[in-house]
């Protein structure tokens, strides 16, 4: 509910940083009735307050955040998984980060896509424990996030920036 973090720098500011109140729901990823998609819902209601060297908010700037997805599952098989994810967040601030003594409020509108691709589980039994290996590759690109200089940074709700990303690697795990 509340949240007050302090960081002291030996020759700057301290940075303070406040969220109160705040409000948070999840939406798990739940079936769309008998079709083959999942719907998932993030959601936030704060007020936050930052103060250091480069930034100074008013005493509580509101912010609201939804951000409803869709997943979308193409192949779930023994040995391949690959979904489709897509997205649109929506934040709005009451007030944005100070740039001289200009206050008004800022609302930012996303689109996000995604996918995952997961290969094959290959797996080794020994006496007493089994080591699985399973490669993984995944897709991100977030589009139409602006004004990111006057967004107030908080938390990894204000950090949502345009992207284009691919990320792959090997999970091992030990039985």
């Amino acid at each position: 509910l509340y949240t007050r973090q302090g960081t002291l720098f030996v020759d700057q500011t301290t940075a303070i940083i406040r969220k109160l109140p705040a409000l948070e729901v999840a939406v798990h990823a739940r079936r769309v009735r008998n079709l083959p998609l999942y719907f998932s819902f993030d959601s936030s209601i704060a007020g936050l307050h930052r103060r250091d060297a480069a930034a100074r908010s008013s005493a509580l700037v509101g912010r609201v955040d939804i951000h409803p997805r869709i997943e979308i599952p193409i192949l779930r098989g023994g040995a391949f998984s690959w979904s489709h994810q897509l997205g649109v967040r929506e934040t709005y601030y009451s007030d944005r980060q100070k740039v001289g003594d200009q206050r008004d409020s800022l609302n930012r509108v996303a689109f996000d896509y995604g996918f995952v691709f997961n290969g094959p589980q290959l797996e080794k039994q020994y006496s007493k424990w089994k080591h699985v290996i399973e490669p993984q590759a995944e897709y991100r690109y977030v589009s139409g996030v602006d004004d990111f200089g006057n967004t107030l940074l908080i938390d990894d709700t204000d950090l949502f920036v345009n992207t284009n990303e691919v990320r792959y690697g090997i999970s091992n795990r030990i039985f």
